[in-house]
């Protein structure tokens, strides 16, 4: 890949130090044998730009002309390198003798380039082009070349998920060529997933920014559009990840934006009245849940997150009763079961809990939570009978599945994490569950095996398995077996 790229780089360079060889003699282009016309001035004049100042051959310029010829003809990277590196140093001591003169600036960006230092290769571009508004139409291939390049480069790197290695070569690009937006949005995603916040909102403000300019009216319109079409979903990274990053004020005000622009979007406003609980605000993130729970055609995960909503704000009768009725949508979602029983018992509503208890036992047989808040609300009814049954079932629990949650995707399909507790069971003995997983309506759609090799008692073993189904997953439990 590194000789395929230096060849493509020396290629779209061959012409440029052609130029440079020969077109700076006396501080100004020269103009062409056939009838003294100034190249450089006719092509400003076509661009509308300043030419701004000339560049000057000197003895320094000259010397890194020819490190940087020797270099083009060398075979390969490793006998082209220590031309480059002369160029860099002939490059680097025009700039010191005249820092205004744009072509020493031009000649350290090149040498740079090929020396794969893309950051300071950029850079010395951008104040050649500064000195000289002409060079930027001059030196726009061997830029795009290179950010092409790198591009590449990162695509086989990016396809295996060695993201932080891509962000390499996308750096590069990015830092050789500002004009294309491809690598910062990548880098957006790729900084967002690997919760460097800073970077990535940088490089969302980046992309925006390109893309409001100017320069955008010089790009082709399908080209264009095709870039924004990537960043449609900026503004909600934007907000998720001031919310990773705890910046709840900021991300809320984001989250408010994005909710005025969509107010259908019942899951944007969820994620708002959540930052609003986390910043303290509790009242806003009530009233936002408030306001969710009237409108129709919530589902049961919809009205679960409500009723987790409430639950954190301590609101537990409005909590019991958005998870009352997610678990009549969906009668077999075992967490809707277990945060309703948690709601009444936090509300002191006991005498509500043992038949919705039970259910939660039906679809979660190894559960010693559920068993003792079922102990609990019997005795406060005062049935020491029951309390004592499920105490005793309690003592007779060889191990206990803990934790338990759903995650289910909008597109059909669920993951479910959870952990199993040795208790009295032998350190590596094996404990087989069988999931089975249902529809809102109650039809099963299909089960998930996992075994889990427990350890020594009282220790806990973590565990996370994937049901795929097309269709929208309600609910699950399990029984033990296999």
């Amino acid at each position: 890949m590194v000789d395929r790229a230096f060849r493509n780089m020396h290629l779209a360079v061959f012409v440029l130090i052609v130029v440079l060889s020969g077109c700076a003699s006396g501080g100004a282009a020269s103009p062409s044998a056939g009838g003294g016309v100034d190249l450089d001035a006719a092509l400003a004049e076509a661009r509308d730009v300043e030419q701004g100042e000339s560049p000057r051959d000197t003895p320094d310029t000259d010397a890194a002309g020819d490190h940087l010829d020797a270099g083009t003809d060398a075979d390969n990277p490793t006998e082209a390198r220590p031309h480059y590196l002369l160029a860099l140093t002939s490059a680097q001591a025009a700039i010191a003798e005249d820092a205004r003169n744009p072509l020493g600036h031009r000649l350290a960006a090149i040498a740079s380039l090929f020396l794969g230092d893309f950051q300071a290769s950029g850079e010395y571009f951008n104040r050649a082009e500064e000195l000289r508004p002409v060079y930027e139409f001059e030196d726009v291939g061997m830029r795009e070349q290179a950010y092409i390049d790198q591009y590449q480069l990162s695509s086989p790197l990016l396809a295996e998920g060695s993201y932080e290695q891509a962000a390499v070569y996308l750096e590069n690009a990015a830092a050789i060529y500002s004009a294309r937006p491809e690598a910062n949005i990548t880098l957006a995603q790729i900084y967002a997933a690997l919760r460097d916040h800073d970077q990535a909102l940088q490089k969302i403000e980046d992309v925006e920014a390109l893309l409001s300019s100017a320069a955008i009216e010089d790009v082709e319109e399908e080209t264009a559009a095709n870039w924004r079409s990537q960043t449609v979903g900026f503004p909600l990274m934007r907000a998720q990840i001031l919310a990773d990053a705890g910046r709840f004020e900021d991300a809320a005000a984001e989250y408010r934006g994005l909710v005025a622009a969509d107010p259908e979007d019942i899951e944007l406003q969820q994620d708002l009245a959540a930052i609003l609980g986390q910043m303290g605000d509790t009242q806003g993130s009530v009233e936002v849940y408030a306001r969710l729970l009237s409108r129709p055609g919530l589902n049961s995960d919809g009205l679960s997150r409500i009723g987790m909503g409430f639950y954190q704000a301590q609101e537990y009768g409005q909590a019991a009763a958005a998870l009352e009725r997610a678990a009549e949508i969906s009668p077999m979602d075992r967490d809707a079961l277990e945060w309703w029983v948690r709601s009444l018992m936090a509300d002191t509503a006991f005498v509500e809990i043992p038949p919705i208890a039970s259910r939660w036992l039906e679809l979660d047989p190894q559960s010693q939570q559920a068993l003792a808040i079922l102990a609990t609300a019997h005795n406060s009814n005062g049935d020491a009978q029951g309390a004592a049954s499920a105490i005793q079932q309690v003592s007779a629990l060889e191990f206990s599945v803990d934790n338990l949650q759903m995650r289910r995707d909008p597109s059909g399909g669920a993951e479910v994490s959870g952990g199993v507790s040795n208790k009295t069971l032998a350190p590596g003995a094996q404990v087989t569950l069988v999931f089975t997983f249902y529809a809102e309506s109650g039809n099963r759609l299909g089960t998930a095996t996992h075994t889990v090799t427990v350890g020594s008692q009282g220790m806990s073993e973590v565990f996370q398995l994937r049901f795929d189904s097309a269709d929208l997953v309600g609910g699950y439990g399990y029984t033990v077996g296999g």
